[in-house]
């Protein structure tokens, strides 16, 4: 398991990329472990809404047999909440509207939580 430095240079990691204006590490059963949100976004409610998602959309998967989770997106007018599922964490990120989920995702995917 990552320290939680290792989380947060994770993070500053993920908010480099174009069009992220902020990300969380959680874990699946609620715990947040790392965060770097704009300061008028709600921590606990971005945390809430990465880890709702994450959970509905496994028991989806889990329901219908449709396979094991990679990401969650909810999209709105001017933003885009992408959460991905990365080893046994959840990664919630707000973008801007005009990112690209699949670029996101696949940069996730390839950058290692820890040192």
């Amino acid at each position: 398991m990552a320290t939680k430095e290792e989380l947060q240079d994770f993070l500053g990691r993920v908010k480099m990329m174009d069009g992220v204006t902020g990300a969380v590490v959680a874990s699946v059963d609620g715990g947040l472990l790392a965060k770097d949100l704009p300061s008028e976004t709600n921590i606990d409610e971005f945390n809430a809404i990465t880890v709702f998602s994450a959970g509905l959309a496994m028991q989806i998967d889990a329901y219908l047999s449709l396979g094991k989770l990679e990401n969650v997106l909810i999209e709105g007018r001017d933003y885009k909440i992408i959460v991905v599922s990365k080893d046994t964490l959840l990664i919630g990120v707000l973008t801007e509207a005009y990112v690209s989920v699949k670029m996101i995702e696949s940069e996730i995917r390839a950058m290692p939580l820890g040192g």
